[in-house]
This record gives C-alpha cells, structure tokens and sequence, in this order.
C-alpha cells in the first residue's frame, strides 16, 4: 500500500486495508506475490474511479491466504472479461499499459499452485483475488 499510495492520492482515491484475524506464515516467493499485489493495486487506482476507494484485505482459511483488491469504479463488461488473464490484453479504457500485468498475477498464482478470482459487474466496481496456499507445491517448510 506504501508503493502505490502517491499514485493513488494524485487520482483522490482512498486506500483502505482489512485483515481478517490474524495472518499465517507464508512460504512464497515474496517478490513475485508483492509484484502480482502491486500490478492488481495499480489497476485499481488506474481503472477504478477518480476519488474513488480501494480496499485491500487479507483472510486465512482452509490452508490458503486470501488477498483481495476492490475498487469502487466502472467494472468490467462482460465481453471484456473472456481474455483479460492473456497476455498483450488490454480493457477499454485510454489509460496506458503494455497488458502484461494481469497475466503476471495469474502467473504468479499458478506457479504458487494458487489461481485468481474476479468478481465485477458493469457500474459496480472490481474485485481481484489472489488466492494462495500458504506453503506452495513443492515448497519447504523452514525448520
């Protein structure tokens, strides 16, 4: 949130963090997940609604750790939603981009055995959720 918090001031959006109880330990590649976090918190402060608000909230259940990043802006159509995890995608909007960071974040989900869910609806804003294990496929637990 510290990294993303002047962009988002210079568009008037608020940025709000939620955890849910208490947070288990992880074993990720820390820069990879804060990468995939950043690209979901850019998007929100890029498309969501100037002066809007962003919520960003972490809960553990069932082994996994949840990140959410919600926006209260326009949302996604539903024909823009079929491709938006590929790469060189891009929604509709004249904000500047390459389409890659989308597809990073599903990237990164996989390869933590992990995936990413949206929920959006057209007028109602955008929720991005990385969903991870908390010890990836493969990964070691430190002893």
């Amino acid at each position: 949130l510290q990294i993303i918090a002047p962009r988002a001031a210079r568009r008037g959006a608020q940025l709000q963090y939620e955890a849910q109880g208490a947070l288990p330990v992880v074993h990720w590649d820390r820069d990879a997940v804060r990468g995939a976090l950043i690209n979901l918190l850019d998007n929100a402060v890029t498309h969501g609604r100037e002066g809007g608000r962003i919520t960003v909230s972490a809960t553990a259940a069932g082994g996994e750790l949840r990140l959410a990043v919600a926006d209260d802006g326009p949302g996604i159509g539903r024909t823009q939603r079929g491709g938006l995890f590929r790469r060189f995608v891009r929604g509709t909007s004249s904000a500047p981009g390459t389409g890659l960071g989308l597809f990073l974040v599903e990237q990164v989900a996989r390869a933590h055995g992990g995936r990413v869910d949206l929920v959006t609806e057209e007028g109602r804003g955008a929720t991005f959720t990385l969903i991870l294990p908390l010890v990836p496929p493969g990964a070691e637990r430190p002893a």
